[in-house]
């Protein structure tokens, strides 16, 4: 999964990533903890290793150099930046804790390699800088982030994730230095983080020939993440704790106000969230680990290793059974979505077909451009939207309705009546009488009001 939020403040977001007892949670060296990323850190000769001094200096807006500030109107509760947080699936968590040295080092590499991978596709293809009056002009720009690697939840269960702190000052394509646009950020989340685990699963099956397949649940249903074979159930969800204490509150929140939403996840998250300082050193957590491993007779030779790979036909007909599926689905619940909705939910469809962020962007683009069964709409928040044929049609023959019946005399209801029965509902207020007013004497078939709902 992908997860974002902003940062509080730099003093405390380079404590966190970089303090010395940080150290207690990381693997390797404490001078080789993050790692710099981006086109806009290479051109501020960010490279390699990050420091507390270039990291701070970056988060305040300013240049790790001269220490000039990079951006202009910089008001006290300026955001030093986001914190991107790429977690790989349960599954690859596993199969790290079980491999030997040579093959923890190797699973890491494929995640780094993802994430860079991921974030610059973001770069490539997303609005990252704003500037003009009020932030309205947008355009494509290049990152500055601190990438940082940990390795368990905080529950202490085995948990690979890295942290991509995406700083507040981005290069725009004249080499100048604009605010980073984090609303694109927060709207492609949720599109990002399919992308990332089908280039992981990618990188995992070229480089450590792991099979990985597309997850399913109890009932046989597919998920929007990818598996590996061979790893114990039991297992998987031991070291899940963290999921089940977000479900239960989810499921809690559920109860009183419906289905839960991404905030009420999000609030879920941050609620049953444990401080780091209770977990003992990252040795500790391993010699756990392995024990449990061990009771379960699980190893790295337990997990399917890939044999041929799909063959390019049987690809493209998955794929193309992804995109069907996708705009179905869509269009079940919408009248119309955008390029992004159905790059999301391919990209959830496909998680071990090998695509990386940047070739199933175009696959999906050109799809939509050559499908006679899609309608390109109007561009709605310079976003590209879409209908199906079908809801295309269905609506003409709605609207063509609804123009006969409103030329089509209907019943009325007098004035007296109406003002009876207003009289009778002491708790609406004028506006909703007016309405009822309205509704009430219109001499057609049928009468339309639109408002704010509620």
């Amino acid at each position: 999964m992908l997860t974002i939020k902003a940062i509080g403040g730099a003093k405390e977001c380079v404590n966190y990533f970089l303090s010395p007892g940080a150290s207690d949670y990381y693997v390797g060296k404490v001078e080789e903890r993050g790692e710099w990323h981006g086109k806009g850190a290479a051109a501020l000769g960010l490279s390699k290793t990050v420091t507390p001094e270039a990291f701070e200096e970056i988060l305040l807006g300013n240049d790790p150099n001269s220490g000039k500030s990079l951006v202009s109107n910089r008001s006290k509760n300026r955001c030093p930046g986001v914190d991107w947080t790429f977690s790989v699936p349960g599954d690859v968590s596993a199969a790290w804790v079980v491999a030997d040295e040579k093959g923890k080092e190797a699973i890491e590499q494929c995640v780094k390699r993802s994430v860079r991978e991921s974030l610059d596709f973001a770069e490539s293809n997303l609005n990252l800088a704003r500037f003009g009056k009020g932030g309205q002009v947008k355009e494509k720009a290049n990152l500055v982030s601190a990438l940082f690697m940990h390795f368990c939840n905080r529950n202490g269960d085995p948990q690979l994730h890295i942290h991509a702190v995406v700083a507040n000052v981005v290069q725009d394509k004249s080499g100048g230095w604009r605010h980073l646009n984090t609303g694109e950020l927060f709207d492609w989340t949720r599109t990002l983080g399919p992308l990332f685990r089908c280039v992981l699963a990618k990188n995992l099956q070229e480089d450590l020939s792991i099979d990985c397949v597309q997850a399913k649940d109890d009932t046989g249903k597919s998920q929007s993440w990818f598996a590996l074979k061979g790893i114990p159930k039991d297992l998987l969800t031991k070291w899940s704790s963290r999921r089940r204490e977000i479900e239960e509150f989810s499921k809690a929140e559920e109860d009183l106000l419906g289905k839960p939403s991404a905030k009420v996840r999000a609030r879920a998250n941050l609620e049953t969230r444990k401080s780091k300082d209770r977990l003992p050193h990252i040795d500790v957590l391993h010699e756990g680990w392995n024990k449990d491993a061990a009771e379960h007779r699980f190893t790295f030779d337990s997990i399917g290793k890939l044999t041929i790979p799909p063959a390019q036909k049987a690809r493209s007909l998955l794929y193309q059974n992804a995109f069907r599926n996708t705009v179905k689905a869509l269009s079940e619940s919408e009248a119309h979505f955008s390029y992004r909705d159905v790059l999301r939910g391919v990209a959830e469809r496909t998680q071990a077909l090998r695509y990386t962020p940047s070739e199933l962007s175009k696959k999906v683009r050109n799809t939509l451009a050559r499908s006679q069964s899609i309608v390109h709409l109007q561009d709605r928040n310079g976003q590209a939207q879409y209908t199906t044929k079908k809801m295309w049609q269905l609506e003409g023959q709605l609207l063509c309705s609804v123009e006969t019946l409103q030329n089509r005399p209907g019943a009325m209801v007098s004035e007296r009546t109406t003002a009876k029965a207003i009289a009778a509902k002491s708790s609406i207020d004028q506006e909703q009488a007016e309405a009822v007013r309205r509704l009430t004497s219109q001499n057609c078939s049928i009468r339309l009001m639109q408002g704010v709902a509620g």
